[in-house]
């Protein structure tokens, strides 16, 4: 089957739900890979005298910069280390830490998307699919991918993580989505993007063309904002529906059906 339209996925919150996850632990974890990441790179830091003070300046850097590294740029070219190459050092470290301490605690998040294989499945061959996120795709999106059968349904050049859009914000920037359309190869037209967060579908809508896709987890939306397209429960929904009312199978012996348009 030609492939017909292409959906760009957002990660976490997304292609799994945070709420099939303790707030609290969650919290602790990033926390916790935060102090790892810096101080792995930093080891004269990695001390118990210093433990109070690195977690405040961790803090410190998030509420200043968005992020637990840049607040620790002048220590680390203290050290020899330059700023880009830190960050995107501690962004992986910190990821790979989190994958390990999200498996080791809470295994069971990932129990409730365990089926959502057959969904991919089902739309195989007309649909592309590729992955926008803030996370590291290497350290935590790929091996959870992995994990719940779903990462061989993925174009592998379209998985692109926050270290390859020079780590902006999809909410502040549209730049993050127009590099994930451009890795799709498809125009923007044929592409869905399919996010938990209100904020990053308003930024996607300067992008015209693209449908944007809210995935609520239980949680909808009682009216759609002018900036969202369409709401579904869960990915497995979401891919019911374009089985059923976008992709057009082709006729025995024609060529594959033009993309159906959405109601």
């Amino acid at each position: 089957m030609e492939q017909q339209i292409g959906v760009l996925w957002d990660f976490d919150g997304t292609l799994y739900g945070f709420k099939y996850i303790p707030a609290s632990l969650f919290n602790a974890v990033m926390a916790e890979a935060d102090r790892v990441a810096i101080t792995t790179l930093l080891p004269q830091l990695d001390d118990e005298r210093y433990d109070s003070e690195v977690r405040r300046a961790i803090n410190h850097s998030h509420q200043r910069y968005g992020n637990a590294y840049e607040g620790f740029y002048p220590v680390a070219i203290q050290a020899g280390i330059e700023a880009s190459d830190f960050h995107q050092k501690a962004f992986r470290i910190h990821y790979a830490t989190m994958h390990k301490l999200i498996m080791k605690h809470y295994p069971k998040v990932l129990d409730h998307t365990r089926g959502w294989a057959n969904g991919f499945q089902a739309i195989r061959g007309g649909v592309k699919h590729g992955l926008l996120t803030h996370a590291a795709i290497d350290e935590w999106c790929a091996p959870v991918m992995e994990n719940i059968g779903i990462l061989p349904f993925f174009d592998q050049g379209a998985l692109v993580g926050r270290d390859q859009f020079n780590f902006l914000h999809k909410a502040i920037s549209s730049e993050p989505l127009k590099i994930g359309i451009q890795r799709m190869g498809m125009p923007p037209d044929k592409i869905w993007f399919a996010e938990d967060d209100l904020h990053n579908l308003e930024r996607a809508a300067e992008v015209r063309g693209v449908k944007k896709v809210y995935i609520h987890h239980g949680r909808p939306l009682s009216r759609l904002p002018s900036f969202v397209d369409f709401q579904f429960a869960d990915p497995s929904e979401f891919m019911l529906y374009l089985q059923t009312h976008v992709i057009k199978p082709p006729a025995p012996g024609s060529e594959p059906a033009q993309t159906a348009q959405p109601r």
